[in-house]
């Protein structure tokens, strides 16, 4: 499992996409004992998207979540994607470190020193390009390596 840090209120980037038709996705969150804690229904738009959690679905520190993400394409089969997350209370040191972090680069890079992928991940995407909702080139390749090495979604190869 690998422990990332999701608050209420934070966004959880889950997928990138390409084309227009996308159909419907609909993101599923359990407690570790399978009980439903947030259940929606999205229509995305083109690009990469967050979740944003509600405050009702806060997640408590140092208890894992399971998290399924079902795509409904139109004419195809179902395609779903799972993993598991764990917020986390960040230590004093990291807390030191996050203070001098100056830019979004600087706090994704002690982010990513820590495997802490979901704040790496919103430190470098929070920049963005307001009209076109185009993430930034950084954030791109990190999200890149975190797929490629089956961090973000991994496989039971």
């Amino acid at each position: 499992m690998v422990s990332q840090s999701l608050s209420a209120g934070d966004r959880a980037e889950v997928g990138s996409r390409k084309e227009t038709d996308c159909g419907k996705l609909e993101f599923i969150l359990q407690d570790d004992q399978e009980k439903e804690v947030y259940r929606e229904s999205y229509t995305p738009g083109v690009g990469v998207f967050g979740i944003k959690l509600p405050e009702k679905a806060k997640l408590q520190s140092d208890r894992a979540y399971h998290w399924t993400v079902i795509a409904r394409i139109p004419n195809k089969p179902a395609t779903t994607i799972d993993g598991w997350v764990q917020r986390i209370a960040p230590p004093p040191k990291l807390q030191d470190q996050l203070k001098q972090a100056k830019t979004p680069a600087d706090r994704a890079a002690v982010y990513s020193a820590e495997e802490i992928w979901h704040e790496a991940l919103e430190s470098l995407c929070s920049v963005t390009d307001v009209k076109t909702g185009a993430v930034t080139d950084h954030c791109g390749a990190l999200m890149g390596v975190l797929l490629k090495g089956g961090i973000l979604f991994p496989t039971d190869e």
